[in-house]
């Protein structure tokens, strides 16, 4: 079965995974996920996301953040997920990173399926992100957070990869999005509804 990863203009891109989810926000592997991992085709994904282009023109598109320490401690040692155009995948066989100025490689069969399941939500999320595509596949969702994103107010998106794993992106007053896990955006608010900083 032939996969490929199609990019907003239709590129063709091939990928690595030797960096860490903070490196890979900002590196292409993120856009890897539009069709399949949105559950839409490609095209209406697009779609989705054109209502934002006027908005972005503006004020300037969606920006990256930091991914939380404790997700990214969940996916930077994970390989590559790969996703064909009818909505299978297919991972990279190795995980790569560089650790302690060594290279080290393990195989898909040795890492735990939860940090395969969150690295898809995480792949998602960063590819999504960039087109200000805030809900999917729901398009009154979506109109309201980029309303909400336009006038500075939190916008908190919700990305769902394998197997029900969830990651959420949170941004207010138009920073960066930040990546995280829910209980982590739960902790926050938990916090600051008792009075924390």
């Amino acid at each position: 079965m032939k996969y490929r990863i199609l990019l907003p203009g239709f590129m063709m891109l091939t990928i690595t995974a030797c960096s860490g989810p903070n490196t890979v926000a900002r590196n292409v592997e993120t856009a890897a996920s539009l069709n399949a991992l949105a559950g839409v085709p490609g095209a209406g994904l697009i779609g989705l996301a054109a209502s934002a282009v006027d908005l972005f023109s503006g004020f300037g598109k969606p920006k990256l953040g930091k991914t939380s320490e404790k997700l990214s401690a969940c996916v930077s040692k994970t390989p590559s997920i790969f996703w064909g155009e009818n909505g299978q995948y297919k991972w990279g066989e190795y995980a790569v990173w560089r650790e302690n100025g060594e290279t080290k490689r393990v195989k898909i069969d040795q890492i735990p399926q939860e940090k395969l399941n969150l690295k898809a939500a995480w792949v998602k999320a960063v590819g999504l992100i960039p087109q200000g595509v805030f809900a999917e596949g729901n398009q009154g969702l979506q109109a309201r957070n980029l309303e909400a994103w336009e006038k500075g107010e939190t916008v908190v998106a919700e990305y769902v990869g394998l197997n029900g794993a969830k990651v959420v992106a949170v941004s207010k007053n138009k920073e960066p999005f930040e990546i995280m896990l829910p209980e982590e955006l739960a902790a926050i608010t938990d916090t600051k509804s008792k009075g924390g900083s």
